[in-house]
C-alpha cells in the first residue's frame, strides 16, 4: 500500500484523482493551500516525511494564463518554486514525484527548450520543470483536461492563493 500526496487537491485533475482515492487500496492524502502550502519548502518536506510518502502528484498550478501576465511574481512561486519544492522533498525522502504541467510552453515547431520571449505564465510552466531538477526525456502533453467537476470561481480562486 502506497501513501500518495496530491497538491492542487481542489483543482480539476486534483478534484479526481481525490475521487480515484476514495476507491483504492492505497493512501491518499489530498491537500489544496489550506492543508498544505506547496510554496513553503519547509512544510512540504515535514508532510512529505511525517505522512510517509511514497508518491507525490503535483496537480497544483497557477492557470489563469492572462493574470499571470500581471502577478508573474505569484505565478513564478506556484508554477516554478513550488514545484522545485516538492522535487527537493521527493529527493531526499526516496518519494517519486509525478509533476503535471501544461502544453501552452510549446507551439509544436520547436525542437529544444524555448530560452526567451516567454510571457509569464508559460515561464513558470517552462520553470515549473526547470524547478525538477531532474531530465525529462519523455513528457506527455495534453492539451486539456477534461471531467465531471464545477468550475471554481475566481473568488475561490483567489481565495485559494491567499488574495
Amino acid at each position: 500500500m502506497l501513501n500518495i500526496l496530491i497538491t492542487g487537491a481542489r483543482g480539476q485533475l486534483g478534484s479526481s484523482l481525490r475521487q480515484l482515492g476514495s476507491v483504492s487500496p492505497n493512501n491518499y492524502l489530498a491537500t489544496d493551500v489550506a492543508e498544505l502550502d506547496i510554496t513553503d519548502a519547509g512544510a512540504v518536506l515535514q508532510t512529505v516525511k511525517e505522512q510517509r510518502i511514497d508518491v507525490i502528484v503535483n496537480c497544483a498550478a497557477y492557470t489563469n494564463v492572462e493574470k499571470a501576465e500581471e502577478d508573474e511574481p505569484t505565478a513564478d512561486l506556484l508554477n516554478h518554486k513550488a514545484a522545485a519544492y516538492l522535487a527537493a522533498a521527493a529527493k531526499e525522502t526516496g518519494a517519486t514525484l509525478i509533476h503535471v504541467s501544461t502544453d501552452y510552453v510549446f507551439d509544436g515547431t520547436g525542437h529544444r527548450p524555448y530560452t526567451e520571449g516567454l510571457r509569464a505564465y508559460e515561464a513558470g510552466g517552462r520553470g515549473g520543470r526547470e524547478g525538477l531538477g531532474v531530465p525529462l526525456p519523455d513528457p506527455a502533453h495534453g492539451m486539456a483536461l477534461f471531467g465531471v467537476r464545477e468550475q471554481l470561481s475566481e473568488d475561490d480562486a483567489a481565495a485559494d492563493l491567499g488574495a
